[in-house]
């Protein structure tokens, strides 16, 4: 049988990373709405320690009983504890701004992760970078601006639990750009940069959620376990499709979160959305994606 063209296979890996993306960010969503829920007697770190202690567990399973290979090469460790330092403190600050206000708005700050994924993909990948950034940069600071004055009237402070959802941004901006160094070329295993995002994480998150812990009830253990899947499902989904897609597309199709996290917000929980949160989001979103856009591959050493 004669050789795929590599136009035709890239095309094709392209294509793969695109689907994986776009379940992902479903997946993410879902994930955001069963926070929420379990939040409401259960603080944010302990529900990240659940989520990163049954992730840990998982991949050690599947990696004794040989499914799937972890291996990380020593070159590429900086990285992955990059990956895993920031990405696992990203998850539970966004975890707490949920469980602090709504899960549209926390999502959304969150989901303003692209803006400094272009930035260090420059500073680190040498993935070129448009002067039109700086616009974009300024295009999503004033939808985020937006949505913090149409919060409860403006009346939260943007030192409280809003302030979290942005810096959770920003490390998981840093943990992208990791996770993209190493996928490229597939040099290290998605499992690889999962385990090591796991560990690092539980490592944050479990001596912050001892010293408030609540044993969960019946309800919430079912609520735990099943937000834990999905962000687990989704972030296989999302490390896998970065061997096959920019940082700059990801950033994009991420948005679809943000419009999922409000959708469930607002019918399950009835959180409400006026007119200028919803202004605000939607410049959030375009700023995020015309970041993430005006980013394109570059050589790296």
């Amino acid at each position: 049988m004669p050789a795929l063209a590599p136009a035709l296979v890239t095309r094709a890996a392209t294509a793969r990373g695109i689907a994986c993306l776009g379940l992902s960010a479903v997946l993410f969503g879902g994930m955001s709405l069963l926070t929420k829920l379990a939040g409401a007697r259960v603080p944010g770190p302990e529900i990240a320690a659940v989520r990163f202690a049954l992730g840990l567990v998982l991949t050690l399973l599947l990696a004794g009983a040989g499914v799937v290979t972890v291996r990380a090469p020593r070159p590429h460790l900086p990285l992955l504890l990059v990956r895993g330092f920031c990405g696992g403190v990203a998850v539970i600050l966004f975890f707490t701004a949920i469980t602090h206000g709504n899960v549209g708005t926390a999502t959304l700050l969150n989901f303003t992760s692209p803006v400094f994924t272009a930035l260090f993909a420059w500073l680190f990948l040498r993935e070129r970078l448009s002067p039109w950034v700086g616009c974009a940069f300024a295009l999503a600071g004033g939808g985020v601006t937006l949505v913090w004055r149409g919060t409860h009237a403006g009346q939260v402070s943007l030192l409280g639990w809003q302030s979290l959802g942005l810096l959770s941004a920003v490390l998981a901006g840093a943990a992208v750009t990791a996770i993209r160094g190493l996928r490229r070329r597939e040099a290290v295993s998605a499992w690889t940069v999962f385990l090591f995002f796991n560990a690092a994480g539980l490592a944050c998150s479990a001596p912050v959620a001892a010293a408030g812990f609540v044993w969960p009830g019946a309800r919430e253990w079912g609520l735990l376990l099943a937000l834990s899947a999905l962000s687990i499902a989704g972030q296989l989904l999302f490390t896998w499709s970065l061997a096959w897609v920019q940082a700059a597309v990801s950033g994009i199709i991420q948005q679809v979160t943000v419009v999922v996290a409000f959708a469930l917000g607002g019918v399950v929980l009835h959180e409400p959305l006026g007119g200028l949160q919803f202004l605000g989001a939607g410049l959030t979103m375009a700023g995020a994606a015309w970041a993430a856009r005006l980013i394109r591959p570059g050589a790296v050493d």
